[in-house]
């Protein structure tokens, strides 16, 4: 039998938890994700190509509240819904409230409430769970320039950038996703890597900034170095990005 438990968390945000999980029957990344999922209801989702492994049957990643939406047909809306005000409604099963918003595919409905999830993740640990590392005994590494750093935004995302410099409490990167640098909190690292970057990537880059009049040495050097890869390389970072999510455990 394939199963997934939280054996210890810790809360980022209120809508965002560090988890240590523990598996059983050996159950493949996808199915970590799903089991996850199901276990919160679907009021948390794990926060995806965050987890990694610490042990053979243990790994470590984050958890994110999700916001329950509904889809529902005007009947239906009119049948077992309760106006509230312009763009609240009731559902006179369960009593909870809704927000009516609009996209384009119409209008749907989105669970309002407190989406805290410490209360939700400290009814589902698994405390008599033994043998698995708690989630303040893990440390976590310094990066080094020039690593390419995974690590989940404050929103419950994940992103990739390049160390420009770290210390035993922050990483600056270069964030692939906005271009800019960014400050990281270590503990919202998912794991460091050392890319390999072929000599017709480097060559292609070198030309292009030495073009833009930048000389080896100078303060941005580093910076400008990762944001010309990002803007001249761009299948290059992709295939790096692929074979870390490749690797890791959800």
């Amino acid at each position: 039998m394939k199963t997934v438990s939280v054996t210890s968390y810790k809360m980022h945000n209120p809508h965002l938890a560090k988890v240590v999980v523990a598996t059983t029957g050996n159950p493949s990344k996808e199915e970590i994700r799903q089991l996850l999922a199901e276990k919160f209801n679907f009021q948390a989702t794990p926060v995806e190509n965050s987890f990694r492994k610490l042990t053979a049957n243990s790994a470590v990643g984050f958890l994110r509240a999700n916001r329950e939406i509904r889809v529902v047909e005007k009947a239906e809306l009119r049948a077992s819904y309760r106006i509230m005000s312009s763009n609240i409604i009731m559902d006179n099963k369960d009593k909870t409230l809704w927000e009516v918003k609009s996209g384009a595919a119409g209008e749907y409905l989105v669970r309002c409430g407190n989406e805290d999830l410490s209360e939700l993740v400290e009814a589902n640990v698994y405390s008599k769970a033994t043998g698995h590392p708690k989630v303040h005994q893990i440390s976590i590494d310094r990066g080094r320039p020039a690593e390419l750093a995974a690590y989940v935004t404050p929103n419950g995302d994940i992103d990739y950038g390049f160390v420009l410099k770290a210390n035993s409490e922050k990483t600056l990167v270069l964030s692939a996703s906005t271009k800019t640098p960014v400050k990281v909190s270590n503990e919202m690292v998912a794991g460091f890597y050392q890319p390999e970057i072929d000599a017709e990537t480097r060559q292609t880059i070198g030309t292009q900034l030495r073009a833009n009049g930048l000389k080896p040495g100078t303060k941005l050097e580093l910076e400008q170095y990762y944001r010309a890869l990002f803007s001249y390389a761009p299948d290059y970072l992709a295939k790096v990005i692929s074979i870390i999510e490749d690797t890791v455990a959800a």
